[in-house]
């Protein structure tokens, strides 16, 4: 049940992300020898708006020491084009915090395929994270685990970006323990009118109500607090702020 309130609320169309994959396998653009630059591995994870994969880059990788990335690929079907993907990657590029996964690069891979490209981060998710823990944190410890990806997520909206999709699969938790704020995929300019989608986008489970009603001149930066508060409550108690 957890997993399915915190996913999208179009979790449920009835399509794959992306043609199935024989793993491993170049992807992208040709780089200096013909051949694709990047080397998708292994599936990390799925959603409702991408497909993302750990990859090796070929660019900036030595024979000893490959230069891992996380590819994420998203099919045209979900209605965003290579154009919204480049407007992600330009949002997100414009934060620099190191609680925020950095955008590497961007491409569109063939008619039906786009990809950004954005560090690897060497860990798990929050979810995964606390479900392997034994006990749930308390409220300080809660509160020092998040603080750094809210601190990231301050940097965003000094930078006039709103994330809008904060939610447990959306921070990753490296090997240091350290968290990072991930995919902007939602994000918008904090400070222009904002203009609610035809349908609410996000996690069902740790949206604002004004994100679910799509709510002209809602304040994306209150959306953000909002999320931001459901996922310290989730943290220390294991409910999902919206209900069950």
């Amino acid at each position: 049940m957890v997993a399915e309130l915190i996913e999208g609320v179009d979790a449920a169309e009835p399509h794959t992300l992306s043609e199935p994959r024989v793993l491993p396998c170049h992807y992208g653009l040709p780089w200096k020898d013909g051949a694709p630059r990047y080397q998708l591995i292994e599936t990390i994870a799925r959603g409702t708006r991408g497909t993302v994969y750990r990859g090796k880059d070929r660019a900036l990788s030595n024979p000893d020491k490959p230069a891992d990335v996380a590819v994420k690929v998203i099919a045209s079907w979900t209605g965003m084009a290579f154009g919204d993907v480049l407007a992600e990657a330009i949002r997100a590029k414009q934060i620099n915090h190191p609680n925020v996964a950095r955008v590497l690069d961007v491409g569109e891979a063939n008619p039906s395929e786009c990809f950004i490209v954005f560090e690897f981060v060497d860990g798990v998710t929050l979810e995964r994270y606390l479900d392997q823990a034994p006990t749930r944190p308390g409220n300080r410890v809660s509160v020092e685990l998040l603080l750094p990806a809210l601190e990231g997520l301050a940097a965003a909206h000094d930078n006039g970006l709103a994330h809008l999709d904060i939610h447990p699969k959306n921070v990753l938790i490296d090997r240091s323990g350290q968290p990072s704020l991930i995919d902007f995929g939602l994000g918008v300019a904090a400070y222009e009118a904002w203009r609610p989608a035809e349908r609410p986008l996000g996690s069902l489970g740790f949206m604002a109500p004004e994100t679910y009603a799509r709510s002209h001149g809602a304040s994306p930066l209150r959306c953000d607090v909002y999320c931001a508060s459901g996922l310290l409550f989730w943290c220390i108690t294991g409910v999902i702020p919206n209900g069950q």
